[in-house]
């Protein structure tokens, strides 16, 4: 009897899991960007000068991640 409860509740996570979403993320794996700096605040520059900052953007999922439109503020 104790047998056939512990199978039960051992099948029922196993089941639950992925539907909470905290199964194996390789299943379906997604793209996710990290920025380890996602706002840079420029020094005030003459006008007409030209300035330059790159940001690094990673992708920590496990999925490629296409990034298909910027826009700067």
């Amino acid at each position: 009897m104790l047998r056939k409860l512990a199978s039960a509740v051992v099948l029922f996570f196993v089941l639950l899991l992925p539907a909470l979403g905290l199964g194996d993320e390789n299943l379906n794996p997604q793209p996710k960007a990290y920025l380890p700096e996602s706002v840079f605040t420029f020094q005030p520059v003459v006008e007409g000068n030209q300035i330059v900052h790159e940001f690094i953007i990673r992708n920590q999922g496990g999925a490629s991640l296409n990034i298909l439109d910027l826009k700067s503020g």
